[in-house]
């Protein structure tokens, strides 16, 4: 019997492992090892797919990594919080978290290479379901909305709150969701700051193109750091744009300003 208090408490998240602690296989050592499987097993391997996760006897997974995903993927669609008994190189024991909730699964690795079976499972939850689901947690949203977020970089963070709602019925923070998008961003090298290290490589292609035309990056040194250098501001001025002013404009000059919305809210003048 465990409970919500239980010093051993832990998420599948807490749990989970590098790619290459369990000795991560490569497609094409999976595909090896599924041939030398007999036909049962390979009948029952688990194959992603947009349909709910159901476990069963006899089910077989590829790979550690696959097996934790699933079970994590399960775990949300189902609206509760996992518990660890054993979470180990070669068998992974693991149950719901809520007190008194029956619900359990045994998964063991077998004999060919990292693949795992499922020996035992009792499917059956008593348990009232979390909709504030923390097994939904950041990493799970960059897997599930990655894809989105790189062919739309200004996705509505709203919008894949209302999607989560509506697929898994979780209640997840808007906080959570801009973590995400914040990891989906940066390792595609497209949030602020890796934009901010491109600026000097953007005036530095302007005088490369023309010349004549004006590019100017400050920069600064925070107290304490002798190399790194942060953005302060950049100054753009064109030869069409200069010449057109000197040659057929009145002597007059206007400022205006525009207020950046987004991580960093300030004044570009």
């Amino acid at each position: 019997m465990h409970s919500d208090d239980s010093d051993g408490d832990c998420m599948l998240s807490d749990c989970e492992s590098d790619d290459n602690e369990f000795g991560e296989e490569s497609d094409e050592e999976s595909d090896r090892v599924l041939v030398k499987m007999d036909y049962v097993m390979r009948e029952n391997i688990y194959m992603p797919s947009d349909v709910p996760i159901q476990f069963f006897i006899g089910q077989c997974f590829r790979n550690f990594r696959q097996l934790t995903w699933a079970i994590k993927t399960y775990a949300v669609e189902n609206k509760f919080k996992v518990y660890k008994y054993k979470f180990e190189k070669s068998r992974v024991t693991v149950g719901c978290n809520y007190f008194r909730c029956p619900w359990f699964l045994h998964v063991a690795k077998t004999r060919f290479g990292q693949t795992f079976i499922v020996r035992r499972l009792h499917n059956v939850h008593t348990c009232q379901r979390d909709l504030k689901n923390l097994e939904c947690t950041a990493e799970f949203i960059v897997a599930k909305f990655a894809a989105t977020i790189i062919e739309h970089p200004d996705t509505n963070v709203e919008w894949i709150q209302s999607e989560l709602r509506r697929m898994y019925g979780a209640k997840i923070h808007k906080y959570k969701i801009y973590r995400a998008k914040k990891k989906v961003l940066q390792r595609q090298g497209a949030d602020y700051e890796s934009s901010y290290k491109l600026i000097i490589n953007y005036a530095q292609s302007i005088l490369t193109k023309m010349p004549q035309a004006l590019a100017l990056v400050k920069v600064f040194r925070m107290h304490g750091q002798q190399t790194e250098t942060h953005f302060d501001n950049i100054v753009i001025s064109f030869i069409a744009l200069r010449d057109g002013f000197n040659q057929g404009c009145r002597p007059f000059i206007g400022i205006d300003g525009c207020h950046l919305k987004g991580v960093r809210v300030q004044f570009m003048h």
